[in-house]
């Protein structure tokens, strides 16, 4: 009686031979190297010659396992053949063609593959999660132009993060806007320059462009009232608003108010008050009133403390000889202090009609006509 392994050594040496090399040689080409990635050409071929090999002797339950044809099991798809040989990384690749338009082949031939797509709400959650909430909800308008404008992948990304550095500005701006307490509805857009002749257009156009905040520098405005040295000193706020700064608008006697309260603060919790670490504060109206010499005081020190740390811009209907009268009459003090406010400072004199008359005589004129 043959021992086991006999046996099995007798299945073994049926298969070896002819019937392998028939097999082998339906999938590769001639030469028989596998190497050069070549796909089966004939697993039709291949599956009925196993389908004889089964009669040279050996049961197909009995095969080795390198021969047999993978069993369809209950829950699991039905199996890809299987390609001999190392696939060439760049097959299907065709230059100029996006990467989302190649269809992707199962081996051997047959019909193209569904191009895989994108969980749109698994995306937008991780955006959200991100903190990125304004390219979250533009993920599907950018998403549906990139496909219809076939725009590259990089490109499709630059966009949505310019859409999320956009949304985040904007919010910025409008936040910034409402802590300045900045008046609304007053740009250098809606100003009328042919109106005021004596503004020139330039120097607004060069303080509109924020260097002398930068630079800590002062902007004095100084002309009678209605001449739109309130209009100017806004829009310049807000201009800086949009340029990256902080900005505080106080008029004079609600600056007073707050620094009369906070007059018996120590040094170290002064400091911290948004009047003294703004980039640009914003005094208008001042000189309707005189100052007392307790304000002129707390005064004094607000000037002096911002001196060379941030810029300050004044609007005034006095002039600068006037300013000892408006300084409870210490001329000592007056001098201090504009000596630190005209160290680095563009004043502007704005002589001319003003606006709130002509719009007066304008209805006027309309209501007699």
């Amino acid at each position: 009686m043959p021992s086991p392994h006999a046996a099995s050594a007798s299945r073994l040496g049926g298969v070896r031979g002819a019937s392998v090399q028939r097999a082998v040689s339906l999938c590769w080409p001639a030469g028989g190297d596998s190497r050069n990635g070549h796909e089966c050409s004939d697993p039709q071929g291949l599956r009925d010659h196993s389908r004889s090999s089964s009669q040279d002797g050996l049961p197909t339950g009995d095969r080795p396992g390198a021969l047999r044809w993978p069993q369809h099991r209950p829950g699991q798809g039905a199996a890809a053949p299987r390609a001999h040989g190392r696939q060439n990384p760049r097959a299907g690749f065709h230059p100029g063609r996006p990467a989302l338009d190649r269809s992707l082949r199962r081996p051997c031939g047959g019909r193209p593959m569904s191009t895989p797509k994108l969980d749109i709400d698994r995306t937008r959650t991780k955006l959200n999660t991100l903190g990125l909430t304004y390219a979250a909800g533009h993920l599907d308008y950018l998403l549906a132009e990139a496909v219809a404008k076939e725009i590259a992948p990089h490109a499709f990304l630059d966009r949505l993060l310019e859409s999320e550095c956009s949304g985040r500005e904007e919010r910025r701006v409008k936040v910034s806007l409402k802590m300045s307490g900045l008046p609304t509805g007053q740009t250098l857009e809606n100003f009328d320059f042919a109106f005021q002749p004596a503004i020139e257009r330039s120097r607004i156009d060069t303080l509109a462009t924020g260097a002398w905040i930068r630079n800590a520098e002062t902007v004095l405005m100084q002309g009678p009232p209605g001449v739109g040295k309130t209009h100017l000193s806004v829009a310049l706020g807000t201009r800086a608003i949009e340029l990256g700064f902080s900005v505080l608008y106080y008029r004079f006697d609600e600056l007073m108010t707050a620094l009369k309260v906070d007059a018996g603060l120590p040094p170290s919790r002064l400091k911290r008050r948004r009047y003294m670490n703004m980039a640009l504060l914003i005094i208008d109206e001042l000189g309707f009133e005189p100052m007392t010499r307790e304000e002129a005081s707390l005064f004094f020190r607000l000037i002096t403390y911002r001196y060379g740390r941030g810029a300050i811009l004044i609007t005034t209907n006095k002039s600068i000889r006037d300013w000892t009268e408006l300084l409870a009459g210490d001329e000592i003090l007056a001098i201090a202090i504009l000596d630190r406010l005209l160290h680095h400072s563009n004043v502007l004199n704005i002589k001319g009609r003003s606006y709130r008359l002509r719009d007066l005589e304008e209805a006027l004129r309309i209501a007699n006509a």
